[in-house]
């Protein structure tokens, strides 16, 4: 009975197929921009979706489930949910029930579908093949370490020692600081993720109870990191969990990249098994071979997908490198994505360290554009013999250059490098512009390469845990920073450094300067830490590294929902020095079970010497405009900048217009810190826009900045 059953579904699928295909010539792809599954495909999973992208924005009235029709040759007709996306460009149909393995399926897209200016968008009809196997879960596996504990622990580099911090939160040591760049490192230190700041002092931490990877801060402010088994997380800048991150089609998450768009919308990499006969294309090959596959997913804001790469659709088997993966093995690791990043033309490039390539990858059609190194290498290298061997992180820089963290896996001499290249990509050229080595380090695995504002380059070193973290100063290579762990390997899958505040609590300024104090002499200041929320905050413990600051209040200590605690700091040198530590504000206890620390640091500065003699330790090391405090406000609010050279200034006020409503400053000031107060007396409730526009008196650097406040009456 059931080889009846299958030759009728086989027949009546058939038929179905014959009658829609009549009017619409096969396999007329060429009309759409976009597919997916790619036409023809081999390998797609039995719980795929089908996306089909026009181009131009659809018209959703002309919408229906009845407007696409999937037909399997075992599974027969399958209806489904239709939706458009957020982009109002990409129609998405979701099957009701999964299709049959090993069955060729064919989609109709039928007619009825009409562009937002009244265009036919045409009908489609296009067939693909299911996977022989239904595409059970990756097992993960917790990574291998190539590292070992050492047996002689680095002395703490603290002068109080930070003595509130967790047990098993690994410690850090400073093993070198040149005037690295402002910001805060981003680290996955196993099982918290932390974020520390120059001296290693933490202003986050929180305990996640597993395996870390890529602990990263997005574009839209969200905190986030991978965890083992394989979820991916977002939190929001309290430390709430706000998100989780998915993937579709068959496909579970994969620890390698997350990148969140401005928008919400985020891309990340999935990963399957796919079985496959391979003793068809190599020789000794497996003939039901379990091979790892990948693909680079997009979803909206909403969760929807629209966009999928998968490495099968588009790469050979035989692409990868045979001196890294042996094809004759009944499992292989394909392509190994590894990073993806969004281009300066808004294509992707994509990163496959088991073919050695990095592929250019167009957003809109999923074309290949270009393919950087391995097999298919379409460049000329120049001032370059060696290349790059299983790579990590590729990124383009400001400058237009690529960056790559080059792990040399099989290079020669096995040294990892951070590596950046100059592309012409019309002509196919490759110009090696710096290739930064330190001490001969080789890391099996990870890494990540970081431009920074100044132009310096942040590099972590994967798993290689001392040095964890460099940073290096261009042009002439030196280093400007090293961050190892005190005792213990940790495996950091890439480091990153950020400009980052907490908002579980504000302060009305970032840095005080008390200027000359003599040794046994004392002098009082404060500043103010706001709770900006409905619910209380508490303050458990006030932190400095250097005991000539200290406060008396007494600790913990409450702040009610929208109130303000006053924070006296007194600076009481014990010897005569120049003094520029932070001060940390720090919240700790339990958030939804985890243990958590967050903090706000106000650099405190001061000297027992003659104040012209310490200019250029307390002035700023570069522009900055901060956000007004309070915000949203009624009717005053303190907008605070950063001079780091005597400049003239302008601040001016916007509505949202566009229309100036008021100066508030037009100026030459002296390098520092400074504050305004704007008054909105006779302004009506709204968002208001305030700039700064600045320009060095030696006329060498300028700087220009746009903020948002909200005035609400």
């Amino acid at each position: 009975m059931k080889v009846l059953s299958d030759k009728i579904v086989y027949f009546l699928s058939i038929g179905i197929i014959i009658l829609y295909s009549s009017s619409i010539s096969a396999q007329n792809t060429y009309q759409f921009q976009y597919i997916n599954p790619l036409p023809n495909s081999s390998y797609v999973s039995v719980n795929s979706n089908i996306i089909i992208r026009k181009g131009n924005n659809i018209n959703k009235a002309g919408i229906n489930d009845n407007l696409i029709e999937a037909v399997g040759t075992k599974s027969g007709v399958h209806t489904g949910k239709i939706i458009l996306a957020n982009d109002s460009r990409t129609l998405i149909f979701t099957p009701y029930t999964p299709f049959k393995t090993d069955e060729e399926v064919t989609i109709i897209l039928k007619d009825g579908l009409i562009t937002a200016d009244g265009l036919d968008a045409g009908e489609l009809i296009f067939k693909f093949h299911t996977c022989i196997n239904a595409n059970t879960p990756v097992q993960e596996n917790s990574p291998v370490k190539y590292k070992t504990a050492s047996n002689t622990p680095k002395p703490s580099s603290l002068s109080t020692p930070d003595s509130l911090l967790p047990p098993d939160l690994p410690p850090l040591i400073i093993d070198k600081s040149n005037n690295p760049s402002p910001g805060y490192f981003f680290l996955s230190s196993t099982p918290y993720l932390e974020i520390v700041d120059n001296e290693g002092t933490p202003v986050f931490y929180q305990n996640v109870n597993g395996e870390i990877y890529d602990f990263d801060l997005q574009p839209d402010g969200e905190l986030t990191y991978f965890l083992y088994p394989v979820s991916c997380y977002g939190l929001d800048g309290s430390g709430n969990l706000i998100r989780t991150f998915t993937t579709v089609n068959g496909f579970t998450v994969d620890v390698h990249d997350l990148r969140v768009l401005p928008n919400e919308d985020y891309y990340i990499f999935g990963k399957r098994n796919v079985y496959m006969d391979l003793s068809k294309i190599v020789s000794g090959g497996n003939d039901s071979a379990d091979v790892i596959d990948g693909a680079l997913q997009e979803f909206d804001s909403q969760g929807n997908l629209l966009f999928q790469w998968d490495a099968l659709d588009h790469y050979k088997i035989t692409d990868v490198n045979f001196n890294e993966v042996d094809l004759t093995q009944p499992q292989i690791d394909f392509s190994h994505f590894n990073s993806v990043e969004i281009d300066s033309d808004g294509n992707l490039l994509i990163s496959a360290r088991n073919m050695d390539e990095v592929t250019k990858v167009d957003r809109d059609s999923g074309n290949i554009i270009w393919r950087l190194g391995g097999k298919n290498n379409q460049f000329s290298f120049i001032n370059d013999s060696l290349g790059f061997s299983q790579q990590h992180d590729i990124r383009r820089f400001s400058n237009g250059d690529i960056s790559l963290f080059d792990n040399g896996v099989f290079h020669p001499v096995q040294i990892s490098s951070a590596v950046e290249y100059k592309l012409d990509e019309v002509n196919k050229t490759a110009t090696l512009i710096y290739r930064i080595y330190h001490d001969n380090i080789f890391t099996v695995t990870e890494g990540s390469v970081q431009e920074m504002t100044n132009g310096n380059r942040v590099i972590g070193w994967g798993q290689n845990w001392d040095p964890e973290v460099t940073e290096v100063t261009l042009p002439n290579d030196s280093i400007a920073f090293d961050l190892s762990y005190q005792k213990s390997p940790v495996d950091v899958y890439r480091a990153f450094k950020y400009q980052w505040k907490t908002n579980l609590f504000t302060t009305n300024t970032d840095s005080i300067d008390f200027g000359k104090v003599t040794v046994g002499s004392s002098l009082l200041k404060q500043f103010t830490v706001y709770n900006p929320h409905t619910t209380a905050v508490t303050i458990n413990e006030f932190y400095c590294s250097n005991p000539s600051f200290s406060t008396n209040i007494p600790i913990p200590v409450t702040i009610l929902p929208n109130d303000s605690l006053v924070v006296p700091v007194t600076f009481k040198p014990a010897q005569d020095s120049s003094f520029t530590v932070s001060f940390n504000v720090r919240n700790i206890g339990l958030n939804n079970g985890a243990l958590q620390m967050i903090a706000r640091q106000v650099i405190l500065s001061g000297t027992t010497k003659n104040i012209s003699s310490i200019n250029n330790i307390v002035q700023p090391k570069q522009y900055q405009l901060y956000q007004n405090y309070p915000n949203p406000f009624n009717p005053t609010t303190v907008i605070s900048f950063a001079l780091p050279f005597s400049s003239n200034i302008k601040i001016e006020v916007y509505n949202i217009l566009g229309e100036r409503i008021k100066e508030l400053l037009n100026e030459q000031k002296n390098a520092g810190y400074y504050e305004i107060n704007f008054n909105t007396t006779g302004l009506a409730s709204g968002v208001y826009l305030y700039t700064i526009e600045a320009k060095s008196t030696d006329g060498k650097s300028e700087y220009r900045n746009t903020k948002k406040m909200v005035l609400l009456k």
